[in-house]
């Protein structure tokens, strides 16, 4: 039963999504943890947590920390490996990307959908948790081929209305102060 990840999509096709979400990842046998929250829509995106900022407008992604007043530039990219540091990917372009390999009911309300990559990928598969009656994402486990794992707990979903392009800009400048690496 597909009929859920489908609406899904649409729907993400349709508007643009807010995510507030917390993070879990295992890396080596290090646990770390964060939270932020993710606006996406289409190939644009914006995430803030943990003290950076990242603004993706299609073309270029921004990844600053204020704190240490030091961004990096580079070009967007849509390249089938970039799955987990583009996360628009995940939202517009799931059926290029992934086969549904299986779905699950669980507890009434919500499926399980396990996606197995297409083609080479340093990840061996992703659980999708969605919510059937709102078709919000609960959850999502990435579970890479050298064992580790990436858990995000979405709290939060909510569809949102198009924004303009330049709100996926940075809305900060980036003055003498700061340290700017532009890889574009």
């Amino acid at each position: 039963d597909t009929d859920a990840i489908e609406r899904l999509y649409a729907e993400m096709d349709a508007s643009g999504a807010e995510l507030f979400y917390s993070y879990e990842t295992r890396i080596s046998g290090i646990k770390t943890v964060g939270e932020g929250v993710l606006r996406v829509q289409g190939d644009m995106w914006t995430m803030s947590g943990n003290g950076l900022e990242m603004w993706c407008d299609g073309f270029s992604v921004w990844v600053a920390d204020p704190k240490l007043k030091e961004v990096v530039i580079e070009p967007a990219s849509s390249d089938m490996e970039d799955r987990i540091s583009n996360p628009a990917i995940l939202f517009t372009r799931v059926d290029e990307l992934f086969e549904i390999s299986r779905t699950r009911t669980m507890a009434g309300e919500c499926m399980l959908y396990v996606l197995t990559p297409r083609g080479d990928s340093d990840m061996a598969y992703c659980n999708l948790m969605i919510h059937v009656p709102t078709l919000e994402i609960r959850s999502g486990e990435f579970i890479f081929n050298d064992g580790n794992v990436l858990k995000v707990d979405v709290s939060s979903m909510s569809f949102v209305g198009k924004s303009p392009v330049e709100s996926f800009r940075p809305s900060i400048s980036f003055g003498a102060d700061w340290i700017v690496t532009d890889l574009r």
